[in-house]
C-alpha cells in the first residue's frame, strides 16, 4: 500500500469516526469534538488548509460554548486555528485571534501556576496536578511561550511514562496520551526553531 493509499484510508476512517460520533452522540459531545479536532489536524498535516480552517473555526466556537475559554480543548482549537492562519500567510489574523484570548489566557495561567505551586509544595503528583500542568502548557503555547510549554510537556511525558510503568504503553489510552505529548513537544520545537 502506497503512502497516498494509506493517507486516503486514514482520511476515510477519520471522517467516518467523526460522522458516527456526531450521529450517535450529538454534534457537541466531547468525543465528537475530539474526532473533529483529529480530522482538522489530519487536514492541516496534509496541507489541506481550507478544510482544516473550516473545521477548526467551527470547533473553536463549539468548544467555547461547551467548555468555556479556560478549557484546554478550547485552547487547542484556538491554537490550531491560529496555526492555520499563520500557514496561510495571515499572520495578523493569527496574532489577532491569540490577542482576543490574551486577557483570559493570562488569568488562566496565573490560576494554574498557583495551583501547581500548591501541588508541588505538598509533593503531589496526582492527576489533578498533571491536568494543571497540561492546561498551563496550553496557556504557554497560546501565548507563544514555546520553550516553557515544551519543558512542561517534556516533564508530563516523563511523569506519564513513570505512571504507565517500565513496559511500553499498551492500552489505547496510554498510546494516545504518549503520542499526544510527543506531538505537542514537536509542535513547540517547530515553533521555537521558527522564532530563531
Amino acid at each position: 500500500m502506497s503512502i497516498k493509499d494509506t493517507e486516503e484510508v486514514e482520511e476515510h476512517v477519520l471522517i467516518e469516526c467523526f460522522e458516527r460520533c456526531r450521529e450517535n452522540l450529538g454534534a457537541n459531545n466531547a468525543d465528537t469534538l475530539l474526532a473533529m479536532f483529529k480530522l482538522g489536524s489530519f487536514y492541516f498535516e496534509q496541507g489541506k488548509l481550507e478544510f482544516s480552517r473550516e473545521i477548526f473555526t467551527e470547533l473553536l466556537e463549539k468548544s467555547k460554548r461547551k467548555h468555556g475559554i479556560d478549557h484546554f480543548n478550547t485552547m487547542n482549537a484556538m491554537r490550531a486555528l491560529a496555526n492555520v492562519y499563520y500557514d496561510q500567510g495571515e499572520h495578523k489574523a493569527a496574532r489577532r485571534l491569540v490577542r482576543t484570548f490574551q486577557k483570559d489566557i493570562d488569568a488562566i495561567e496565573a490560576k494554574h501556576l498557583e495551583f501547581l505551586q500548591k501541588c508541588k509544595s505538598r509533593g503531589d503528583s496526582d492527576s489533578s496536578m498533571k491536568t494543571t500542568m497540561l492546561k498551563l502548557a496550553e496557556c504557554y503555547c497560546a501565548q507563544g511561550k514555546y520553550v516553557a510549554a515544551k519543558n512542561i510537556y517534556t516533564d508530563l511525558l516523563e511523569l506519564t511514562k513513570i505512571s504507565f510503568g517500565p513496559e511500553s504503553p499498551d492500552s489505547e489510552f496510554e498510546i494516545f496520551a504518549t503520542r499526544f505529548l510527543e506531538l505537542n513537544i514537536m509542535f513547540c520545537q517547530k515553533n521555537i526553531a521558527e522564532l530563531m
